[in-house]
């Protein structure tokens, strides 16, 4: 699923070749951790399971050909099985050595009881997902100047969206997507660098909250506190010990970058 992703943005921005982005080991090894994301808990632990134990057989093509078809006869991921036959028939000799060189080392697999990618997609596929849609997504990076640039937001987003086309968390109701308007006094830090929630989303948040106070610290990304903690923490003492006032943000100001430009002579 997720090389195909890969492959039609790429196919549209017309660089390369498609399969390119990914070698055959780690499309081979994508495609199985996609498949692992998307089933409930028993299924995906008895997949983990099988692909750790795939560490103590014989490292061939034949080895990867018996998973395929063990492990992938459940008709959800039917796709899957498919799109890992085929990529196992692309594979060379060095390619499937690759994949065994991956599973002979440290592999992290989730904890059920501990992981945040229920609650995650829970809150993606209920408030985000239904009031957005992955062909706005390649559009919007076909947009940019420079649309390679978007390709692995296209990559990410495309596992959000098919996740979140079985997951069992309902939808928001329309207003959800609506901003947020509140009388309540607000303080909002905005990192100048955060690709994650951006500082053009802090100024519409900003728009729709009167009492709301905008700090935009330099040179600091998603978690301005991880960046800054003295003067953030100075700034949100204040602002919770005196709500109704502006506190004193002075202290970002050390922050921002001074520029040494050449001599023009």
């Amino acid at each position: 699923m997720l090389r195909r992703v890969v492959q039609t943005f790429l196919q549209q921005i017309g660089i390369g070749d498609p399969g390119a982005a990914l070698t055959p080991a780690q499309a081979f090894l994508s495609e199985v951790t996609f498949a692992i994301n998307q089933l409930s808990t028993g299924p995906a632990n008895e997949l983990t399971v099988r692909l750790l134990l795939l560490d103590q057989l014989p490292a061939t093509r034949a080895t990867l050909a018996q998973f395929v078809d063990r492990a992938f006869t459940d008709p959800a991921l039917a796709d899957e099985q498919a799109s890992l036959r085929q990529i196992l028939a692309t594979m060379t000799d060095a390619d499937v050595a690759a994949v065994f060189d991956y599973l002979a080392g440290p592999l992290q697999v989730a904890n059920p009881t501990s992981s945040n990618e229920f609650m995650y997609y829970s809150v993606e596929c209920n408030e985000s997902a239904p009031f957005q849609s992955f062909e706005r997504t390649i559009e919007t990076a076909l947009e940019l100047e420079i649309p390679a640039l978007g390709l692995n937001t296209v990559a990410s987003l495309g596992q959000i969206f098919a996740v979140c086309e079985i997951w069992p968390g309902g939808r928001a109701p329309s207003y959800a997507n609506l901003p947020v308007s509140s009388e309540i006094p607000t303080l909002i830090f905005a990192g100048t660098y955060d690709m994650q929630t951006p500082l053009s989303w802090n100024k519409q948040a900003f728009v729709t909250l009167p009492n709301a106070g905008l700090v935009i610290v330099p040179m600091s990304g998603h978690g301005v506190l991880t960046y800054h903690p003295e003067c953030i923490t100075q700034i949100s003492n204040d602002f919770m010990a005196n709500p109704g006032y502006l506190p004193d943000d002075r202290c970002v100001a050390a922050y921002y970058p001074e520029w040494a430009l050449p001599d023009a002579t």
